[in-house]
């Protein structure tokens, strides 16, 4: 009997170990579209994903739902994948861009960031300047 649950138990960690002990989702690209541009754009450096991706998480979001006097300055999809075995989730933002900081929304979950500095210079950067179109 000890050893049908053992056995049981052993596949089911091997069947299911991607979300047993999932590990952190990787950014795998960005796809982004500029309200003035036509034509779509996306990211995929690996160490551009690697460092939006850093800003996000450092990111503090609040759950609050945020309208914005404007239209964004960008719709962009950030596309996660979580293991090989389990399909990309995407996850879909709004971005507004200042002189002095940068103001983000996801219009699904309801959460919103603002961010200042550094971290908002880093966001410009990486969405307006390292880009190529699709």
């Amino acid at each position: 009997m000890w050893l049908s649950i053992g056995i049981l138990l052993i596949c089911f960690v091997l069947l299911f170990r991607d979300l047993v002990f999932a590990k952190k989702a990787q950014l795998k690209r960005v796809d982004i579209a500029e309200q003035d541009e036509l034509e779509k754009k996306r990211i995929e450096d690996i160490k551009m994903l690697h460092e939006l991706q850093y800003v996000w998480d450092h990111a503090r979001w609040q759950k609050e739902n945020v309208s914005m006097s404007r239209l964004e300055d960008m719709d962009i999809h950030l596309c996660y994948v979580y293991s090989p075995n389990i399909p990309e989730s995407i996850e879909n933002y709004k971005i507004w861009f200042s002189s002095s900081s940068t103001e983000i929304i996801n219009p699904i979950a309801h959460t919103y960031a603002h961010l200042e500095g550094e971290p908002a210079n880093k966001v410009k950067e990486i969405l307006l300047n390292q880009s190529k179109y699709m």
